[in-house]
């Protein structure tokens, strides 16, 4: 886990038999009414925004982090597409 790694912040992604998913960070926002999730991928010194959804139900959630997974994977491939920068 990396020193700024901040808890409050960030939580490790697990999959639906509470792994962790290597590389995987997710971030809730959201007061309780609707949770807006955010996937996040940190693979060496970069850091992938993969998804954003509201999370409407735990069945749904686990899909999501499942797809979260494969995402991982092809980024690790050198297989996907920069869609934006943030600096």
């Amino acid at each position: 886990m990396r020193k700024s790694y901040n808890g409050k912040f960030l939580s490790i992604a697990q999959d639906r038999n509470h792994k962790k998913i290597p590389n995987g960070y997710k971030h809730n926002m959201g007061d309780g009414c609707v949770q807006l999730r955010l996937t996040i991928g940190i693979i060496g010194d970069q850091c992938f925004l993969c998804e954003a959804y509201v999370k409407h139900d735990d069945k749904e959630d686990k899909r999501r982090l499942a797809k979260f997974k494969v995402y991982l994977d092809l980024i690790q491939q050198g297989r996907y597409t920069i869609r934006g920068k943030l600096k």
